[in-house]
């Protein structure tokens, strides 16, 4: 195997396991499969001008979600029912917030500052 060949596919993997503001998708965290899984208790979702990316995370229990700061608007994150209703971040244009999901369940969240035009979801299994 050439020196080059572990950089490659390093380079590859990065790409899937990183946040971007380049459009909506959907990932799975936390054990989860296909794009974007990772086997880790920590996931991410980029918050970039006007959207969040992926707008829709599947998570197991106890698993982390950090939100990340990438554009240079003014948004929160802000949980809108379940156990996490009111839970909020910061209103920032740059940072992260960290949150932990302790319950099951599937928890909508949305910018305060751009209300349910900006919104995404969170599966806990």
């Amino acid at each position: 195997m050439s020196a080059s060949r572990p950089l490659a596919i390093a380079g590859i993997f990065a790409l899937f396991a990183a946040a971007s503001c380049s459009g909506s998708s959907t990932a799975p965290y936390g054990g989860g499969t296909g794009v974007g899984a990772c086997s880790g208790t920590n996931a991410a979702v980029a918050v970039c001008d006007n959207h969040y990316s992926p707008t829709m995370s599947t998570i197991t229990k106890g698993t982390s979600i950090t939100w990340t700061w990438k554009g240079t608007n003014q948004h929160s994150v802000t949980f809108q029912n379940g156990t996490l209703a009111g839970t909020t971040s910061s209103t920032m244009s740059s940072g992260s917030y960290t949150l932990a999901f302790p319950d099951t369940g599937t928890f909508n969240y949305q910018c305060n500052v751009h209300g349910s035009v900006m919104s995404g979801t969170v599966t806990v299994n």
